[in-house]
């Protein structure tokens, strides 16, 4: 495959950006799509996003950047990184993954994890967290509330959107 055609044209591989907000499912989310054979990078620095796409040594079935809040420092390079993908013809797909603060909490509080942010509480942390990743919120393709949605299904929602054959990349 040629690296121009990842996320290009129709039947091209897909070029997959995920974010979204910490505990929406976006570890479940990473898994789902590297199973359907995309190749899965987490938290690589936007500047990083270009060379790595047009370098395409990365397989056939395409490629799914993972950012978030852990990569802070580099957040606010992403809507330009995005931009600039665009710019050079590839056609990413920005998915951004939100549930509710209650249920995040409740997720949370289940794994007894502590938020990326852990500055204060985690209802603290989580609105810091949103104002930190609201730009790339308003420049997503999709939000996929997870509120309501198992990891089971939301793998399926990936799969029947990616997976080879599924109509949606065809």
């Amino acid at each position: 495959m040629r690296a121009d055609a990842v996320g290009g044209a129709k039947g091209a591989a897909p070029l997959v950006i995920l974010t979204g907000v910490s505990g929406a499912g976006k570890t479940t989310a990473m898994h789902a799509l590297e199973d359907v054979g995309l190749y899965t990078v987490d938290n690589l620095p936007p500047s990083l996003w270009l060379p790595l796409v047009e370098g395409g040594h990365y397989g056939e079935k395409g490629l799914c950047v993972c950012v978030d809040i852990r990569t802070r420092a580099f957040l606010d390079e992403a809507p330009a990184a995005l931009a600039e993908l665009k710019e050079r013809g590839h056609k990413p797909t920005l998915l951004f993954l939100d549930a509710s603060d209650e249920v995040l909490v409740k997720r949370y509080n289940f794994t007894r994890r502590s938020h990326p942010v852990s500055a204060g509480t985690l209802t603290g942390d989580l609105a810091s967290e949103r104002r930190l990743l609201g730009p790339l919120r308003h420049l997503a393709d999709d939000v996929i509330d997870t509120t309501n949605t198992s990891a089971r299904a939301l793998t399926q929602l990936l799969w029947d959107r990616f997976a080879e054959g599924s109509g949606l990349l065809l």
